[in-house]
């Protein structure tokens, strides 16, 4: 299990399995494209849809009202940091990467 923590709630959300993360595939590659979008405000709300569709995949398994609409009515701004943490962990624990431990340090130019 992950230990997340997301709107001041402490949740365990199950590392995503192959279906999960087949889910999850189209919300990564829709995040992934709005790194080179124009409109970088739209673009940041954008993702921080995508971001809370990737986690209510696993969030509604321990509180099926966690939808990704629900979500976005009950996250605020100020919840972004901790959105951030918790989307790294589950990519972390699913074998999405995400941990930065045993990276190599690049070799100075």
């Amino acid at each position: 299990m992950v230990a997340i923590t997301l709107m001041g709630r402490d949740f365990d959300v199950a590392p995503y399995k192959i279906g999960a993360l087949r889910k999850a595939a189209p919300v990564i590659g829709r995040l992934s494209a709005l790194m080179d979008a124009e409109d970088k405000m739209q673009a940041s709300f954008d993702g921080v849809g995508c971001m809370l569709e990737f986690l209510s995949i696993g969030l509604v398994k321990v509180d099926p009202t966690l939808t990704p609409s629900a979500l976005e009515d009950m996250v605020g701004v100020e919840d972004i940091p901790d959105l951030l943490k918790a989307i790294k962990a589950v990519f972390a624990a699913s074998g999405l990467g995400g941990d930065d431990e045993g990276e190599a340090q690049a070799p100075s130019a």
